[in-house]
């Protein structure tokens, strides 16, 4: 069994912006002296990175 590293306090998400556009959001959370958070902004592109995103975790989570 593989054992996880721990949290380094890095993240990344999407914010969906309609059906074909999202924004990046991309955050160090454990930043000193306080989080440093980017928003990258909405695109076509980053759509379809979260569209393969989910994709990718639908399949590996649930065989789908």
């Amino acid at each position: 069994m593989r054992v996880a590293a721990p949290f380094d306090g890095r993240g990344t998400c999407f914010i969906e912006m309609g059906v074909a556009s999202a924004a990046l959001v991309d955050g160090d959370f454990y930043a000193a002296p306080e989080p440093r958070v980017s928003i990258a902004e909405p695109d076509a592109a980053h759509a379809a990175e979260k569209r393969l995103f989910e994709s990718e975790r639908l399949e590996r989570w649930f065989g789908r």
